[in-house]
């Protein structure tokens, strides 16, 4: 029905706040998948700068979202403060995609 709602979510939970560079850290969107369609996810550390980390195609069942992804924090971030950015795009008919974006609080980068 439309309006298309595909994912009901407002937080990113983080595994940290304090990450170091070359250090793994996690991610979680807390919500619910609705519809039975795959998403395209892109993951950015923001503070002003945009630093893309990964993207990712996943098809997760419908239901509350229990997947954690991952990533090493790369050494060429500069140290400081950023918010982890995701941002999902759902193709919910051939004419029509709806995205989400969530934000995470800040996170500090260090060396």
């Amino acid at each position: 029905l439309y309006p298309y709602e595909p994912l009901r979510a407002n937080n990113l939970i983080m595994s940290s706040y304090h990450v170091q560079h070359k250090e793994k850290i996690s991610f979680h969107v807390d919500g619910e998948k609705l519809m039975p369609i795959p998403v395209r996810a892109m993951v950015e550390l923001v503070n002003g700068e945009r630093y893309q980390i990964m993207t990712y195609d996943s098809n997760i069942p419908v239901g509350k979202i229990r997947t954690w992804r991952s990533f090493i924090m790369p050494s060429h971030i500069i140290p400081g403060c950023y918010q982890l950015v995701w941002t999902a795009k759902y193709q919910v008919n051939e004419f029509q995609v709806v995205t989400k974006k969530l934000k995470s609080d800040w996170i500090e980068v260090y060396k």
